[in-house]
């Protein structure tokens, strides 16, 4: 009897250990995944120099796999279209105006499936402007 009950004992040990390791969390952090960054997103509002204003831009960024540029909410008139580079592990967007050649970096601040926070400094003078976005 003592042998049954030992080996029914070891026979649960065994399940219960397959059962958490069938149960192990494996699922990657997507956040900051350049899957996330492509799409359509509102430019809701910026901060300078810690103020927040209303982005008097286009009101719209439409990233695609290789290039980003703002529109208008009809999407008929478009900003200076740029190629770019997403590096997810340092969180930095190399980009390049297609028609004017020049380089920028921006750097993100929060990228998940609904938010894109990032900074660019337009002077290059280390004056950052922070962009807050929604997909849409």
């Amino acid at each position: 009897m003592k042998t049954l009950r030992l080996i029914g004992s070891v026979i649960m040990a065994i399940m219960i250990s397959v059962n958490f390791v069938a149960c192990s969390d494996d699922e990657e952090d997507k956040s900051g995944d350049a899957a996330n960054f492509i799409g359509k997103w509102k430019v809701e509002r910026t901060n300078y120099k810690g103020e927040t204003e209303e982005w008097d831009g286009y009101p719209y960024l439409v990233v695609t796999a290789s290039n980003f540029y703002f529109t208008d909410e009809a999407g008929t008139t478009k900003s200076d279209n740029s190629t770019y580079t997403y590096d997810a592990k340092n969180k930095v967007i190399n980009a390049k105006y297609v028609n004017g050649g020049e380089s920028y970096t921006i750097k993100v601040v929060k990228l998940t499936d609904t938010e894109f926070q990032w900074q660019w400094d337009e002077d290059d003078n280390n004056q950052w402007t922070t962009f807050y976005c929604k997909k849409v």
